[in-house]
């Protein structure tokens, strides 16, 4: 039976190789973070033969003054949708990504009643 439930893995990055990788991003123009999410979702869609990819991330921050002086973390999830398709460059890759990381935090306090969360309810349950 198909499932939505999430999991996660963790995976230790050697320091030097983060050092490259830090290093090639900051060459042109991108986080380390822009970077492996890149990879992610060109790993997530070759698998899945699907070109459109979501992966949501976690932003936690307190954007308002109204919600300043409230106790404990709030975090937020962050989709970010990006098109795989085509026979892009991984440079114009994570352009796309970029482009659309940027935009998703920009929009991060949309309503929690958005269809990411009506689609996936346990996400809304844990805001």
């Amino acid at each position: 039976m198909q499932t939505f439930n999430g999991a996660s893995e963790v995976l230790t990055i050697p320091p030097r190789l983060f050092q490259s990788l830090a290093s090639l991003a900051r060459r042109e123009g991108f986080t380390p973070f822009q970077l492996l999410l890149a990879a992610f979702e060109l790993l997530l869609a070759r698998h899945s033969g699907q070109t459109d990819i979501v992966i949501a991330t976690a932003a936690a921050n307190r954007r308002t003054r109204e919600i300043e002086g409230i106790l404990g973390m709030l975090v937020n999830p962050v989709p970010i949708r990006v098109d795989t398709s085509g026979d892009l460059s991984v440079r114009e890759l994570v352009q796309r990504v970029r482009q659309s990381a940027l935009e998703s935090f920009e929009h991060q306090d949309q309503d929690r009643n958005s269809p990411c969360t009506r689609r996936f309810p346990s996400v809304r349950r844990r805001i």
